[in-house]
């Protein structure tokens, strides 16, 4: 099976402390995979690493068999804080992730979905 996703005894160091300790393991392709863990686990330090956000300290990942670099057009990450687009209405959100995804979309394909969901009246309103 191809390896989607390898990491290599990866750690992570602010100062003295040490966020992630020889972090491994391997994603094939076609599985499922979640971090899980406690607040101040690493978690979100791990998925700055695999994105380029941040450096490691030490040890290595490869991603689709090569090097970060490589793959980065090919990737995305939506970061957890909740308030990013706090001012962005439902209208707005969807124009800008069909610009960020290269889509070529009309209002009116907009207005659909947003009635789909049921935030078409609302599709001003942040």
């Amino acid at each position: 099976m191809n390896k989607v996703l390898e990491v290599k005894n990866i750690t992570k160091s602010f100062g003295k402390i040490d966020v992630l300790k020889g972090v491994s393991f391997s994603i094939d392709q076609g599985e499922i995979f979640g971090f899980l863990g406690r607040n101040g686990a690493g978690k979100s330090t791990l998925i700055n690493i695999l994105t380029g956000v941040i450096h490691q300290t030490n040890g290595g990942f490869q991603i689709l068999g090569g090097s970060l670099d490589k793959v980065k057009g090919k990737i995305g990450v939506f970061p957890d804080v909740d308030n990013f687009y706090a001012d962005w209405s439902a209208n707005q959100h969807l124009k800008f992730f069909a610009k960020v995804q290269k889509l070529k979309i009309q209002q009116k394909e907009i207005d659909e979905k947003l009635a789909l969901v049921g935030l078409l009246k609302d599709k001003g309103k942040k």
